[in-house]
Formats: structure tokens, C-alpha cells, sequence
């Protein structure tokens, strides 16, 4: 699993959206939003690191979040796990978290919709999800 409720979706984690949403609450001031945002530079080159040791996509932190979100599902497809799951959350690219651990009156949990029905975010992922159902099978 890529994400789960408690951490921000794949694409908000990569433009670091979140760490601004943290900020636009008062969770995090100005000089601990730059060390976050200095510290998910190093996390994101590592997470490339990987997918690139993986696959032979070369990736670079300018890299859209669509495609790295692909890449890095597509790897973790591949794993010998016997369970995959990914977000819905993810498929719509949601950049706003769900949840935010630790607040309950600072930040409207559990209220966020999706962009559209599940039905189109689905249809609009369909050649995504057929790669990681192959992927399953081999």
C-alpha cells in the first residue's frame, strides 16, 4: 500500500501540499515548514532511487506526480506481497488530505469529497489499473 487515511494522498505529498496545508492551519510555522519541505526533497530522491533500481524510467523530482505515482505503484505491484491495494484517493489525485492525525477543531477531517464519482475516476484509470492487475498475475 502506497497510502492509507492518515497520511496525505500521493500527489499532495509530492508538490508538498500538504506540508502548506500544515502551515495554513498553524500546525507547522514558516521555519519548520522549509525543514519539512528540505526533508521531503530527500525522501522523494530516495523513493526515485528506487523506482529507478526497479524500472528503467528515469525520473527527477520535476517529474509530474501522476507518473512517479505510477511508476512507484507499478514496483510495488511487482513485490511478492500478497495483498496491493491503492487509494481511491490517489486515482482521483487528490491533493488535499483526507485526515490530519492529531487535530480534531484544526483541520476538517473526514470531510473532503471526491473530485468526481468513483464510477468515472475509475474508467479514467482503467488502462492504469489493466497494467497493475497484469503486473498481479505474472
Amino acid at each position: 500500500m502506497i497510502a492509507n487515511h492518515d497520511v496525505p494522498p500521493f500527489n499532495g505529498w509530492w508538490t508538498g501540499h500538504d506540508i502548506t496545508v500544515k502551515q495554513q492551519y498553524s500546525l507547522v510555522d514558516e521555519a519548520q515548514s522549509y525543514a519539512l519541505l528540505e526533508a521531503r526533497k530527500i525522501e522523494k530522491q530516495r523513493m526515485l532511487n528506487f523506482i529507478m533500481r526497479e524500472t528503467s524510467q528515469q525520473l527527477t523530482l520535476d517529474t509530474e506526480a501522476s507518473v512517479v505515482y505510477q511508476a512507484l505503484a507499478c514496483c510495488l505491484a511487482a513485490a511478492p506481497a500478497r495483498l496491493f491495494t491503492i487509494q481511491i484517493d490517489d486515482l482521483d489525485q487528490q491533493i488535499l488530505p483526507v485526515n490530519i492525525p492529531g487535530t480534531d477543531k484544526e483541520y476538517p477531517n473526514w470531510r473532503r469529497l471526491l473530485s468526481r464519482p468513483t464510477q468515472q475516476i475509475m474508467h479514467s484509470q482503467q488502462s492504469f489499473l489493466a497494467s497493475l492487475i497484469s503486473i498481479r498475475n505474472q
